[in-house]
């Protein structure tokens, strides 16, 4: 069995560090993989170490030609039995052929940005019931978990971030955007003026943060780490891990942090609010409400009995459901499930309309 992967995908993000580990451990299983990718000189890096077959691609968007003849070029020297084309972009350029597409949805998403696709995949039941309810047949879309590294890190010296050692430590991570919501943290810091926040990201909000942070006076408590693919020194030095995020398909940092034994504080966004239990595995609280963020936080600072039954139970959810062994296995019977149900016979029609696609895109570029 063969799989090619297609990923345009952001300078920094979740979901895409998710695919490169994903891709690896599949490796690693035995699994023959080839991926064409927008240009990103550390992911690439790291794929090729493991040993993954990667070509570039620009992934510029519905008028980039080179992109779609790439795709189609590589794929006919490969010969994969599924194309697993990651989040939309991918999805609506990749050609059809004698292969069965699989499109990989990392959020809740109109139908159409998938119409091209064979089977697609998704990390909640919610994002496979609101497909379904678009109009997708239920037996062509499938959930299947992420999962989270376990890796032990070296608890380091407070210090190292200019922050006093009997500091208690908020730990963020994520792209800085505003769905992310770390503006929510940044004022919780007005109600616990002994907590330094540790904003682990890059963004487009990265300025606005920065000058809202000065503006209501916490900007000596907040550092900004800029992004970290190996996490799990600041999860081991940290005391809680925050989620606050206003829009949350599902939320990568919080298995993290279940993997990494440290409490989480998340908002009531879909992803957190139908995988975590309040009280249980972590502490949920509604979006954009400082003051209950911070009693949470509080509350995980000054209860040990709290603290500890938070980890416990989290990383118990972890690795009940979260593992890399237990992903890979689902991806394995996943591949084979759709392989064993053949050609779908709605591929003429997408062939029609991506070659439709492809003239418009041809015609308009020049």
């Amino acid at each position: 069995m063969k799989i090619m992967h297609a990923i345009g995908g952001e300078t920094f993000g979740g979901a895409e560090s998710h695919f490169v580990r994903l891709v690896c451990a599949l490796h690693h299983s035995g699994l023959a993989q080839h991926v064409v990718m927008r240009h990103h000189p550390q992911r690439m890096a790291t794929l090729r170490a493991a040993g993954v077959t990667v070509t570039e691609a620009p992934f510029q968007g519905f008028l980039d030609a080179k992109t779609r003849d790439i795709l189609k070029q590589e794929a006919k020297m490969f010969a994969p039995d599924i194309v697993q084309s990651w989040m939309f972009q991918a999805s609506r350029m990749m050609p059809v052929g004698d292969y069965i597409r699989l499109g990989w949805l990392r959020g809740f998403h109109h139908l159409e940005d998938y119409r091209y696709c064979d089977h697609l995949c998704a990390l909640t039941k919610g994002i496979v019931s609101s497909i379904v309810a678009q109009g997708w047949p239920s037996e062509r879309i499938h959930q299947v978990r992420p999962f989270a590294e376990a890796k032990v890190g070296k608890k380091l010296p407070k210090s190292t971030y200019k922050t006093p050692e009997e500091a208690p430590v908020i730990l963020g991570l994520g792209r800085l955007h505003w769905h992310k919501s770390f503006d929510t943290v940044i004022q919780v810091l007005t109600q616990i003026p002994e907590a330094y926040f540790w904003l682990a990201g890059e963004g487009e909000q990265r300025t606005d943060l920065e000058n809202f942070a000065k503006s209501i006076g916490v900007f000596d408590r907040v550092r900004f780490l800029g992004w970290h693919e190996d996490q799990a020194d600041l999860y081991a030095t940290a005391d809680v891990c925050v989620l606050p995020s206003r829009y949350e398909p599902f939320g990568l940092v919080m298995i993290e942090a279940w993997a990494h034994q440290i409490p989480l504080v998340a908002t009531r966004a879909a992803g957190p609010r139908a995988t975590a239990q309040d009280m249980v595995d972590a502490l949920l609280v509604p979006i954009d409400d400082v003051d209950a963020f911070a009693e949470a936080i509080r509350r995980i600072l000054t209860d040990d009995v709290l603290r500890a039954s938070l980890v416990a139970n989290g990383f118990n959810h972890y690795k009940q459901d979260y593992t890399v062994d237990s992903t890979v296995a689902q991806y394995h019977r996943l591949y084979h499930d759709i392989l064993d149900q053949g050609p779908m016979i709605h591929r003429g029609l997408s062939r029609l309309g991506q070659i439709k696609d492809s003239l418009l895109a041809l015609f308009l570029s020049k």
